[in-house]
């Protein structure tokens, strides 16, 4: 009977321990955001030891596979690469034989305006002109001194979009920016800047945060 009475204790015992058990879950890293702006190599309008104007095109191959940089294309005039596995960009050549232009497709690392900012500084102005293919805006946002451009693209707020000059957006740090343009310091020496349509648009002055225009 005792025998019986201690295994019943036993049992009870096991069951108290097993309800009063802490259940641990563990927790899912996050992915992280704006990964290609850590621990940069360079200061911008320099990235990836390459710099536009000065850099010669030349070369941006050694250079790129120094930084273990996948090449997916290259001829006389451009490089194209995959880096981070989702930020895809490109190289081109002036005419007179330096790096023209850097490009970098960032919109699968979920880029905020702010992450760049706090990176570079604010910039000095910005053009929007509305989208003819939907109720959205394309932000061209320029950070002369930093001879960076940057894209991204807002709904438009605007009561009557009618019109390209018809654009009403929030520009606000959480912007997520779609790709980013390293042109030089010298903005006017460069081939890019004045060959696109870039140069002819019509900017206003940062206000910072907030309604434009």
């Amino acid at each position: 009977m005792k025998i019986v009475l201690a295994l019943i204790s036993f049992l009870i015992v096991l069951l108290l321990l097993s309800s009063c058990k802490t259940t641990v879950t563990e927790s899912v890293p996050q992915s992280t955001q704006s990964e290609w702006l850590k621990n940069l190599a360079c200061d911008f309008p320099c990235w990836g030891k390459i710099t536009p104007q000065l850099t010669d095109f030349n070369k941006v191959t050694s250079i790129l596979r120094e930084e273990n940089i996948p090449i997916t294309f290259e001829n006389e005039k451009e490089i194209s690469f995959q880096f981070q596995s989702n930020i895809s960009g490109s190289v081109q050549r002036a005419t007179n034989g330096t790096v023209d232009n850097i490009i970098l497709i960032v919109v699968d690392q979920k880029t905020r305006l702010d992450d760049i900012v706090q990176v570079i500084g604010q910039p000095e102005k910005v053009s929007i002109v509305r989208d003819l293919y939907g109720n959205t805006c394309n932000v061209v946002m320029l950070f002369e001194k930093k001879g960076t451009i940057l894209e991204f693209s807002l709904e438009n707020h605007s009561d009557n979009p009618n019109t390209a000059t018809d654009c009403q957006v929030d520009i606000n740090m959480n912007s997520q920016v779609f790709r980013v343009i390293f042109i030089g310091n010298k903005i006017n020496d460069s081939e890019f800047w004045r060959n696109a349509s870039y140069s002819d648009l019509d900017y206003m002055e940062w206000k910072g945060y907030g309604k434009y225009p």
